[in-house]
């Protein structure tokens, strides 16, 4: 992903944007998630731990002081994380690397992978034609992108080992779906909103002053989006619209992990903040028989091998 798109993205992330990523709400969340999926589905006691995408690094290193892992690797396509991140954390048993999760050569094996709120980059960056950031996600090159990510990492993990993902997830309703406004503000940033997400476009029809017909997984990218501009937090925005976080509902998980020959485990949930909020501001009204759930805490069990 070498390229202006990419370059302009890694720009907006400062030292905010990874400090609410990690420690805040979101962070938490998913955390809690991965420490139940794991301890409850894998038997995992040292072993080696490859983070994609790592960030911060903060929960892989954590992680991996709990469960003793052998090794944890960081990889991610920034180079300035990277040196950063070597500069910050030294040790025996840690490992860096700068590359593409699609274009480098993953070395080694590893008991267990993480991709947390990264494949969305993956569907965000491939999916867009020749990757020109005024152009609008292809939705099938950017699902392309990351079964072909998630299929790379497939080979790495040894056997009796998993995948972790965390990130949003599209509901499975795709048809249109009725929402009242409940407030002017959340009207007025919808339709900036609109007008400023260059990375989707959605058809939409505002049927009065405060009810609008949407399609049921627009309406789902949207409330990841909408109230970075509600809350005037002009940072993240600068950076997220950019950005769809959604690209698989969970029956296309399945389906991938099943041809991929991995048992899968998840957990499907909102933090209450954010769904309070939501509910605060919207009512379905029809097409949806609630607002829908945002994120999925995913693990990927590949079996183990079987002796003679």
């Amino acid at each position: 992903m070498d390229n202006c798109f990419s370059e302009q993205h890694k720009s907006t992330k400062h030292n905010a944007y990874w400090e609410d990523l990690v420690h805040g709400t979101t962070g938490r969340y998913k955390e809690a998630w991965i420490r139940k999926l794991v301890g409850e589905h894998l038997e995992l006691s040292g072993g080696a731990l490859l983070d994609i995408g790592c960030g911060s690094c903060a929960f892989i290193l954590d992680f991996r002081d709990q469960t003793r892992a052998t090794s944890a690797t960081f990889l991610d396509y920034d180079a300035h994380i990277i040196e950063r991140m070597r500069r910050e954390h030294r040790g025996d048993g840690i490992y860096f690397q700068v590359a593409d999760i699609l274009a480098s050569q993953i070395e080694g094996n590893f008991d267990l992978v993480f991709f947390l709120d990264m494949l969305h980059e993956v569907y965000s960056f491939h999916g867009r034609p020749e990757q020109n950031m005024e152009r609008p996600v292809d939705h099938q090159l950017g699902l392309m992108a990351v079964r072909k990510a998630i299929t790379r990492v497939s080979r790495v993990v040894n056997p009796g080992g998993g995948i972790v993902i965390t990130d949003n997830v599209l509901c499975e309703e795709n048809g249109v779906v009725e929402v009242e406004v409940r407030h002017e503000v959340v009207k007025q940033t919808l339709l900036r909103f609109f007008t400023e997400y260059p990375t989707r476009r959605m058809a939409h029809e505002w049927l009065d002053p405060h009810r609008l017909t949407l399609n049921a997984r627009d309406f789902c990218i949207l409330l990841t989006q909408y109230n970075k501009i509600k809350n005037r937090d002009e940072a993240r925005w600068a950076t997220e619209r950019m950005e769809i976080h959604q690209y698989m509902t969970l029956s296309e998980y399945r389906s991938l992990f099943d041809d991929l020959g991995y048992k899968l485990h998840y957990e499907i949930g909102t933090p209450s903040s954010a769904y309070e909020e939501w509910c605060n501001d919207f009512k379905v009204l029809r097409g949806l028989k609630q607002i829908p759930q945002k994120r999925i805490t995913l693990l990927a069990v590949k079996p183990s091998e079987r002796k003679g």
